[in-house]
Parts: C-alpha cells; structure tokens; sequence
C-alpha cells in the first residue's frame, strides 16, 4: 500500500499514523535535479541524521572533496566533529556544532524508532571529546535559517544564508540550500 493511502486510511481513521520506519532512503529523482540546478548555489539533500543523501559540485567544493567519501562517510555531523578539518569549517564552530547537537537531539525524539539515530550518537559520543561535551549541555535546537560564514581552504572566507526546506513526499528528506549572503538577507 502506498504511503499516501496508508495516511488516507489513519485519517479516515481519526489516528495519527506511525512515522515511517527505517529503511533505504530514495531521493526522488526531480529533487536530484534541483538540487544540480541550484548550482552554483550549494545545496544538498538530508535525512534526519545529516547524511548527504544527494548534493551539487558546488556543496562538494564547499566540504573539501565529498565526491572522493563513500555514500557512509558522506555524514555533516561526522565531518565537523570527527575529521580534522571540522573544526575549520565555520567562523563560529562552537556555535554551528552547538546547535548541530541540539537538532540532532530533535531528530532522535522526533524519529525513536529509526536505529540509524542512536547508532549516530553512540559513533560520536565515541569519537569525539567535543560532541560528548556539547552533548551534555543537553541543549534542544530546531533549525533556523542563518548566515553561515566558512573558512575554505581555497576560496577564503565564504558567507552564506541558508535555507532548509522540507521534501512533501518525504518528511525524513530535506533539501538544504546555501545563497550568497547579502546585507538584508532578501533582494
């Protein structure tokens, strides 16, 4: 049965289906296309876990080399936790990775079910001294659109408003997209 006529069914119901369990994750192809589109513009495609489940040339240029990880390696959290160059991403990292612990503190109560969460906390808790003290601050974050300012290698200081927007088929999916920033934000 699909998922719209399984949530039809709870509706008619008067019951609130349970969320969608785990299981392989497919990025509808006309969003892969978007995001490709988006280019020059960053942009990429997530899960509740901040995997890189789609992305442009322009976010793998941003990240340092994302085509050369493996679809396992290609985890936000893990790269600006773990990896050596995390902490070098962002102008204000205490805070980017302050409030990266707090959604994916969201992320688990809001999606209990899924073993990819825990299995995500447990990794980092493992690895990575600062992620176990941010961790115990025990802050709740959702997500807000913000000026990002990174440091890349390459290209210097970038600054970047980012905007995160919800898949309608997919409520696990989002598509994250970064424009250049610009004094009032809009134009």
């Amino acid at each position: 049965m699909g998922g719209a006529r399984r949530a039809h069914l709870f509706t008619l119901a008067a019951l609130v289906p349970p969320p969608a369990g785990p299981g392989p994750v497919k990025v509808d192809p006309l969003l892969e296309r978007l995001v490709r589109e988006l280019s020059p513009n960053p942009a990429y495609v997530m899960n509740p876990w901040w995997d890189a489940l789609a992305y442009n040339d322009a976010y793998a240029e941003l990240l340092g080399g994302l085509d050369r990880r493996s679809a396992d390696e290609r985890n936000i959290l893990r790269i600006v936790f773990t990896e050596s160059r995390g902490p070098g991403l962002f102008a204000d990292w205490l805070g980017e990775a302050r409030s990266l612990a707090g959604q994916l503190r969201v992320a688990l109560a809001r999606y209990p079910d899924d073993p990819r969460g825990p299995a995500l906390l447990e990794s980092l808790l493992d690895s990575s001294e600062a992620f176990r003290v941010l961790w115990d601050e025990r802050n709740v974050n959702g997500f807000t659109s913000a000026r990002k300012e990174l440091r890349h290698p390459r290209l210097g200081r970038v600054d970047l408003d980012c905007l995160k927007l919800a898949d309608a088929r997919d409520e696990k999916l989002s598509l994250m997209v970064f424009l250049p920033a610009r004094e009032n934000g809009s134009d």
